[in-house]
């Protein structure tokens, strides 16, 4: 399906603008780049993978999100986000003894290790909110990563953030926040309306970027 060259007559409220932590000034509306539109798939990934049922279908999917993360602030800030945390974090392998928890309550890390990284904290699953609160630390480095943040899906739409960290000395220091306010449609997967704005900090160089969507994954974006 074509995501771009699409016009817009009027942009929607950026209702995930409100409180986002950043001095960023956002340019006029233009067509995404083809970073963007990786992103845009980024972040529908991580929208249905928030979905009450499938983060907690098993107690690795959580991990999917932590990955992806990992990619969102480059792609949607046109590359300009140059440094990134480079540790590969890999789903579906956690001792079964590291966790609690169940498919309807979410699950509590401790201690989780999986190759060379180890996981703690936990994600809460409440009527259609889920609260993440995990940290990995890597064994062959001074590398921590965190994912936080509560998103809550009605069914026909998702509201909330995460916000993705990474820190390693002075070498590696970057700060992604995805804040939803959007509609979206199923069967399959796709969003339909309102916005998904991230906020990238690299190295202290601040870059943000908001997707409006006016049809199934169509959008137009304001750069800053």
């Amino acid at each position: 399906m074509k995501k771009h060259g699409l016009p817009l007559l009027m942009l929607l409220a950026c209702g995930a603008c409100d409180d986002a932590a950043t001095t960023v000034t956002l340019g006029s509306p233009m067509a995404p780049t083809a970073g963007q539109l990786s992103a845009s798939s980024e972040v529908t990934s991580i929208g249905t993978g928030l979905a009450p049922a499938n983060i907690g279908a098993l107690p690795d999917n959580v991990l999917a999100i932590f990955s992806t993360m990992q990619m969102v602030g480059g792609d949607a800030t046109s590359g300009t986000a140059t440094t990134s945390a480079g540790l590969t974090l890999t789903p579906d392998d956690l001792p079964t003894t590291c966790y609690t928890g169940s498919t309807t309550t979410g699950y509590t890390y401790t201690k989780c290790a999986s190759g060379m990284t180890t996981y703690d904290g936990s994600v809460k699953i409440s009527g259609g909110t889920v609260t993440i609160d995990l940290t990995a630390t890597s064994s062959q480095s001074t590398l921590q990563l965190a994912l936080k943040g509560s998103v809550t899906d009605s069914g026909t739409g998702l509201t909330g953030s995460l916000t993705y960290t990474a820190s390693a000395g002075t070498t590696i220091s970057e700060t992604t926040k995805v804040s939803y306010a959007i509609g979206y449609a199923m069967s399959p997967y796709c969003i339909t309306s309102g916005n998904v704005r991230t906020d990238d900090t690299t190295s202290g160089k601040e870059r943000a970027a908001v997707f409006y969507y006016v049809a199934c994954n169509m959008f137009m974006v304001e750069n800053g």
